[in-house]
């Protein structure tokens, strides 16, 4: 059997297949055509698939060139509208962007036994060469935050390192984010820098609100902190989108700690009211991650 290098995450997933399934993801890279094909296989298999659905997804890319492969399994430049939440999930999951790109499946369930833990005769551990690991960790950061759009939806919590572990500072993002993001979206042309908003060495409130909208309104979505005064950042969030109606703006704001969704009115950002989460300790935006990116790339 040819040894193929595969990503922690991936292997954790595929450990929890039943052994028969396994030996067909192993066959699935052995007969992918190219590396590239292979981690997008396994990138498929982090987002959640089904063996049975990756069997078929690898099936489907299995004859296309490395151009064709990324150009049907990422959204790439395309005159189609998606919505945010789309473009998050796609971010992170070839198999959802070749579907919504119009490529179509036809998973065989069985094919595959049923999902369950496999038994102690043995579980197959191919050598694989590591994925980008921090770009699937923002990839995962972002999707968690693409299975709901509506206020008050209730989300799966993001890793614990995301999360703030006390009521103080401690979901401040720190080096950890900009280091992570800068290398997952190094490719894409992107890279962050962040700042403390209201203090004196960070950035005014009123100077970060424009340069924010901007990336928003081009489909990038932002990392924060969010506390009840300058330099407390108390919890870290996710700016998804805004929506325009009339001559007034709303943001959307994730906040994974409680799995809330809320939209704030542009105008309560600026004047520093209360932000509509049900915790009001979390009333104002403390710090922002935003991005230099190069024009026409989204």
């Amino acid at each position: 059997m040819t040894s193929f290098l595969v990503s922690d995450e991936a292997q954790a997933q595929v450990d929890a297949w039943p052994k028969a399934s396994q030996q067909r993801f192993v066959e699935c890279l052995e007969d992918a055509a190219s590396e590239l094909q292979r981690e997008m296989i396994q990138r498929a298999v982090v987002a959640g698939h089904t063996p049975a659905e990756i069997h078929a997804f690898a099936d489907e890319i299995r004859t296309l060139t490395d151009d064709e492969v990324f150009e049907k399994c990422t959204l790439g430049d395309t005159d189609r509208q998606f919505t945010v939440e789309q473009m998050l999930r796609a971010e992170s999951d070839p198999l959802f962007a070749f579907e919504l790109n119009g490529g179509e499946l036809s998973p065989d369930e069985s094919a595959h036994l049923p999902m369950s833990t496999p038994s102690d005769s043995g579980n197959f551990h191919p050598v694989l060469r590591p994925l980008d690991k921090a770009y699937v960790k923002n990839a995962q950061m972002f999707d968690a935050a693409s299975r709901g759009a509506m206020p008050r939806a209730v989300l799966p919590p993001p890793p614990k390192e995301l999360n703030a572990t006390s009521g103080q500072t401690s979901g401040r993002m720190g080096s950890l984010f900009e280091e992570t993001a800068n290398d997952g979206t190094r490719s894409l042309g992107i890279t962050w820098r962040e700042f403390d908003l209201d203090v004196a060495t960070g950035m005014k409130t009123e100077d970060a609100i424009p340069a924010a909208a901007k990336a928003l309104l081009d489909g990038i979505p932002l990392a924060a902190n969010i506390g009840s005064r300058p330099g407390d950042h108390r919890r870290s969030i996710i700016i998804l989108q805004i929506n325009t109606s009339g001559k007034s703006r709303a943001w959307q704001l994730y906040e994974p700690f409680s799995g809330e969704i809320v939209w704030a009115h542009e105008s309560d950002l600026l004047t520093r009211n209360e932000l509509p989460f049900i915790d009001k300790a979390n009333r104002r935006l403390t710090r922002i991650s935003l991005p230099t990116y190069r024009s026409g790339q989204w």
